[in-house]
């Protein structure tokens, strides 16, 4: 007598192994898009912090004031060692053109806050 598998033992077994996949493909797919959106917000916080610690360190130029937006280039923030390029946006994988300005605003507690990056008007 031959030993082996026969070949609806061979297909239950690949047939098996595909449902498990199918069941924990989107999860961690999940978990992946979590850590890449996550890694982004990192990268975020990083230039902000940058952006604030430059502006601490220009109160002179950049002062106090309630309710005064001021904007820094990304540009100015890697030539003055804030920060260092090339920056890389994780979710699209692309860097991150140093022509954008990092936005903020001094709040009521004479904090900045609310920063974006982007364009200033």
């Amino acid at each position: 007598m031959k030993k082996g598998f026969t070949l609806i033992e061979m297909i239950a077994v690949v047939g098996i192994l595909a449902f498990m996949s199918l069941m924990i493909l989107p999860k961690l797919l999940d978990q992946f898009n979590n850590k890449r959106e996550e890694l982004s917000n990192t990268a975020k916080t990083i230039i902000y912090s940058a952006a604030e610690l430059y502006l601490n360190d220009n109160i002179e130029i950049y002062p106090k004031t309630v309710g005064t937006p001021y904007c820094v280039k990304l540009q100015e923030l890697v030539d003055l060692n804030y920060l260092k390029a090339p920056l890389t946006d994780i979710e699209t994988g692309n860097d991150i053109n140093l022509e954008q300005k990092v936005k903020t605003i001094v709040n009521k507690y004479g904090q900045y806050d609310n920063f974006s990056i982007g364009t200033c008007e």
